[in-house]
């Protein structure tokens, strides 16, 4: 174990993963270290042909992998944003970031600041996404309405059909993903040469409804019909609610059935954000609470007792 220790703290010193705490105190009672992979993924010292750009971190680790594989020169970022929910009419990284602090503990101002920062010094763009996610969808609106002249291909993994070879040499047609972070990472080599050139029209009319959505400014923003809409902050209550019963459930277990039904319906939500919801639930009366509900194993949710 104090190899792998060793070795992840050299990681973080790399900068190939970021750390929130102390890793070597991986051991106390009262550690509260963290690990993730950062926004941005560099492949070399030398400067990138191309900037690969995609809205889940993992599938840019992934991508890193394959593209160094490759012997490819190119750089990696990935959003640490979810532009999904949340309020998007301002441009600037702070109000994003007070949003998020309300509802989850991680340092979202540095991460968003770096990626744009990033992304304006670097080299053209490959966006990855898929057209079923609301989250990938948002980063490539984003991206064409900010930076539309910087993006010089585009990777919708919604439209790529792979097969995969077992280890006894049998293969099997994979349908394609919904979304990046759909994409297995042994699957994932054979995509990065299927990118295509943007269609400047569909580029034109992407920035054209992110304008909009930004105007409406909603709490919620899912995929209907193969294009993103605005949702109430209630949008997602109902879930909740049914994930809820009359006796008590752990709060963990209500959220995990709650994701899982927003998955099925395939609109993925972060849990921070079901949380959110779940709290404000309580708050209003429809959900009662043992314990903290914020503190998702030690506290218990039940439907409200009518009468």
């Amino acid at each position: 174990m104090s190899a792998l220790l060793e070795r992840a703290a050299s990681l973080v010193e790399q900068g190939t993963l970021e750390a929130q705490g102390n890793v070597w105190e991986l051991w106390d009672d009262d550690n509260e270290s963290a690990l993730r992979l950062p926004a941005r993924c560099p492949i070399s010292a030398k400067k990138a042909d191309v900037c690969h750009v995609a809205s889940h971190p993992s599938f840019a680790g992934n991508l890193v992998g394959c593209l160094h594989k490759a012997g490819k020169n190119d750089d990696v970022l990935g959003f640490p944003d979810d532009l999904s929910a949340g309020p998007i009419a301002s441009d600037d990284a702070q109000v994003r970031a007070e949003w998020w602090d309300n509802i989850a503990d991680w340092p979202y101002y540095d991460a968003i600041s770096a990626f744009w920062r990033d992304l304006a010094a670097g080299p053209p763009l490959v966006v990855w996404f898929g057209r079923s996610d609301a989250r990938d969808q948002c980063l490539y609106l984003i991206l064409s309405d900010r930076l539309p002249d910087r993006i010089v291909g585009i990777g919708d993994v919604s439209t790529i059909s792979v097969q995969y070879e077992w280890v006894d040499g049998t293969t099997i047609d994979i349908p394609p993903p919904k979304n990046v972070h759909g994409v297995p990472g042994d699957v994932l080599s054979s995509l990065t040469s299927l990118t295509v050139r943007p269609d400047p029209v569909e580029i034109a009319a992407n920035a054209q409804r992110w304008r909009e959505l930004k105007a409406e400014n909603a709490p919620f923003r899912v995929v209907s019909d193969g294009a993103l809409v605005s949702k109430p902050a209630t949008y997602f209550d109902n879930i909740i609610l049914e994930a809820a019963a009359s006796e008590w459930r752990g709060t963990i277990r209500v959220i995990a059935d709650a994701l899982g039904d927003v998955r099925d319906a395939f609109h993925p939500v972060n849990d921070q954000v079901l949380l959110s919801r779940l709290v404000t639930l309580v708050e209003s009366g429809a959900l009662e609470a043992d314990g903290d509900p914020w503190i998702m194993d030690e506290s218990r949710i039940r439907l409200a007792l009518k009468g």
